[in-house]
């Protein structure tokens, strides 16, 4: 009689142990997914408000306007030049900001020019690496808005201490390779990287009838 109440039991207790095992275990694996969806929702909404932030504008305008190219920028801003070829690409255009600061377009319909070989050319002209020219140098991966880039930013010894940062976003790979360059000192910096955005997302340049700019 004792065995058949103990087998008795067992059977009770495995009839109603493995639903609650199965349950309790249900529960401990939705809690330890929780926090990964809320993790995952939480960084889609962050790409979400990367994306679709305001981009701020500049109150005055002024626009260029020429051979497929054309951009809007802010209005203290001077337009510079307009090369084909560039020292750097098939086509250049340049715009002063101040009298430390400018920011230029490099075009390359043959697809040749590269992010990575382009910020290391700056970076050996600038003679970044140079302790006599600069200090605190840094170059990193940057990103504004859903371009992508590289900075470089360094104390110019040269130039009294100033800061500078150089800016190299990609614009459009193809049909045509475009880069944005804004080399910006230190009051620049605070005053006008707030622009360099509007600027990117509104170049839009036409080469044999197709925009390479898909925000225009």
């Amino acid at each position: 009689m004792m065995v058949d109440k103990l087998s008795n039991l067992g059977k009770t207790i495995n009839y109603f142990g493995l639903p609650l095992i199965f349950i309790t275990s249900f529960f401990l694996v939705s809690c330890s997914k929780s926090p990964e969806s809320n993790q995952a929702s939480s960084e889609a909404s962050n790409q979400e408000s990367v994306q679709d932030h305001p981009v701020e504008k500049p109150q005055n305008l002024k626009s260029y306007d020429k051979n497929g190219l054309t951009i809007s920028y802010p209005a203290n801003w001077e337009f510079l030049y307009d090369e084909e070829p560039d020292m750097y690409a098939s086509r250049g255009v340049g715009f002063q900001v101040s009298e430390f600061s400018n920011v230029r377009v490099l075009i390359d319909p043959n697809q040749s020019l590269k992010l990575a070989a382009l910020a290391d050319r700056f970076e050996r002209e600038l003679q970044l690496k140079s302790n006599q020219i600069a200090s605190d140098y840094l170059r990193s991966p940057t990103k504004l808005g859903k371009y992508k880039g590289e900075k470089l930013s360094w104390v110019d010894k040269s130039a009294g201490s100033i800061k500078f940062e150089l800016t190299i976003l990609t614009v459009a790979e193809a049909p045509v390779t475009i880069f944005a360059v804004a080399h910006l000192s230190e009051t620049d910096i605070t005053n006008e990287t707030k622009y360099i955005e509007y600027f990117v997302k509104n170049i839009s340049y036409k080469h044999t009838g197709v925009a390479t700019n898909t925000d225009k």
